[in-house]
């Protein structure tokens, strides 16, 4: 086992990180299961003791045979093969697992074998698998390393983009090993369940696809809204949902419900002593960017903050599933708008149960300004797949469940645009762009009185070795430079369009609170 694990201390490790691999499992009782780099079977064995059956794949013969030899369940089937090369029929597995595998696949390899595992499970299927991100965790000595330590947000773009027919992967949860980093202080290990499913609407569709938040969209609004948000108001929004809870005692718990970046939980959590801030996203792509970032949050506020995906935005009766009366505050910054009318009054009844008596619900949100909205806003609205009711209607849903007070808060979200409109000319504009180009004749000139010292003979061919490469970079650069711009044109057209909408009555920016009785 340390040889697998490649750590003097596997032994104990093993103790603490099997059980909770196993714990984040679906479950596999009776099920048909893929078990990819199966390794000695550390886990063949367990999944065998519950499956149907179990089909465990691993490249190395010597520890096919060890697995064999450990586990002698009659339904488990243990074959030597490439997984690059390896083919099932489709519809052949309810679960696909796996653990240390990817990191050992090229990026083209780890992008077909995703798509070739959404093609072998049957509809409603996981895979679940487990990687070392970021770069190595074990303590063994190794003469050659032939691992690729990636992101989490690479995993997710190669899952994402895998398509058969009509189903899709779609994220259900993610997160760094916990008992690696109680033993080690190691937030590398990362574990990803994803599940194939069918789209069931336009919206839905909408939060399996990749775009609005990969990464460089993420860090492109972070860049006009400050660390950690991809939405209005930054800290300033924070502070005043913190003055209309206040009190948070010691020991509170809250729901931030569309946690997106995690701007607003970490500001509580950092401006409430022993606080807890639990957030939930339905973006994959969210989940898997602040994933990413654990490692850099520090300890304090990584063990008060947490945050899961809800790829139904919590309507369903699976997701939102707390013990009633258990939250103090509830979030919905810039959330309740991706809701269809009937999934609003779903999400408000289920944060009626989960707060205590006296807890407060904060809701900020896009409204509709008037009845008759202008063709433009229309447009915009049906494009980012925006539900926007007058203001009246959605205290009307709230007085449903609440004691509710409102604030028109327009004014301040014109002045918000206008801030974002100076940020993006200044993070995102021409300067930005224009700095990436080059002047490729001067560097060739420098290039060449830097080859001087050499040989005549290879001056020339070295010079030309060089500029090839120079030419490769300038190439990359002006690919840069034209997504920079791209950047900037989308967000100043956007951040317009919707100051403008704002001063012309079409969005209205609403603050409710609403409290439990």
């Amino acid at each position: 086992i340390e040889k697998m694990m490649l750590d003097d201390d596997a032994a104990s490790i093993d103790k603490l990180e099997r059980p909770e691999i196993l714990s984040q499992i679906p479950s596999f009782t009776g099920k048909e299961v893929l078990e990819l780099g199966a390794g000695i079977g550390r886990f063949s064995g367990v999944l065998a003791r519950k499956a149907r059956k179990v089909t465990a794949v691993d490249f190395v013969a010597t520890s096919c045979v060890e697995n064999r030899k450990a586990n002698a369940e009659k339904n488990l089937e243990v074959i030597q093969a490439d997984v690059t090369t390896l083919d099932f029929p489709p519809g052949s597995f309810d679960l696909v697992f796996s653990n240390w595998l990817f990191m050992y696949l090229t990026d083209e390899e780890c992008r077909e074998l995703a798509a070739k595992l959404l093609r072998w499970l049957r509809p409603g299927g996981h895979v679940f698998f487990r990687e070392s991100c970021f770069h190595a965790s074990g303590n063994a000595a190794r003469r050659f390393n032939p691992t690729k330590y990636r992101t989490p947000e690479q995993y997710s773009g190669f899952f994402s983009d895998a398509e058969a027919g009509d189903f899709r992967y779609q994220l259900s949860g993610t997160n760094f090993v916990e008992s690696y980093a109680q033993l080690k202080g190691n937030m590398h290990q990362y574990w990803f369940r994803w599940q194939k499913v069918s789209p069931a609407s336009e919206r839905h569709l909408m939060t399996l696809q990749t775009g609005q938040y990969a990464p460089a969209k993420i860090l492109r609004y972070e860049k006009i809204y400050g660390r950690g948000y991809v939405y209005t108001g930054g800290d300033e929004i924070s502070q005043k949902i913190l003055e209309l809870a206040q009190p948070l005692r010691e020991g509170a718990s809250v729901l931030d419900i569309g946690f997106g970046a995690g701007g607003t939980a970490y500001y509580l959590a950092q401006h409430c002593a022993g606080v807890y801030v639990h957030g939930i996203n339905w973006s994959s792509e969210l989940a898997s960017f602040n994933a990413g970032r654990l490692p850099q949050v520090p300890t304090d506020l990584r063990d008060r903050v947490s945050f899961e995906l809800t790829p139904e935005c919590g309507v369903p009766e699976n997701e939102l599933r707390y013990p009633p009366n258990i939250f103090d505050l509830v979030i919905l910054r810039e959330t309740l708008m991706y809701l269809d009318r009937e999934d609003k009054a779903v999400i408000l009844r289920k944060i009626k149960q989960l707060l205590r008596p006296g807890g407060c619900l904060v809701v900020l949100d896009y409204c509709a300004g008037q009845k008759e909205l202008s063709a433009t806003f229309q447009e915009h609205c049906h494009r980012w797949h925006y539900e926007c009711i007058p203001p009246a209607e959605n205290e009307e849903l709230l007085k449903n469940y609440f004691q509710v007070e409102s604030q028109d808060l327009t004014a301040s979200f014109i002045k918000y645009m206008e801030e974002g409109l100076e940020n993006i000319e200044q993070s995102l504009g021409p300067k930005s762009w224009k700095s990436s180009q080059m002047d490729m004749s001067r560097l060739e000139s420098g290039v060449k009185d830097a080859l001087e010292s050499l040989p005549e003979e290879v001056v020339e061919e070295a010079s030309q070795a060089a500029m090839q490469k120079v030419k490769l970079y300038e190439a990359a650069l002006a690919s840069e430079s034209e997504r920079l711009k791209d950047d900037y044109l989308w967000a100043r057209e956007t951040w317009a369009l919707e100051k403008e909408a704002a001063e012309t009555g079409d969005l209205k920016w609403y603050l409710f609170l609403a409290r439990a009785g």
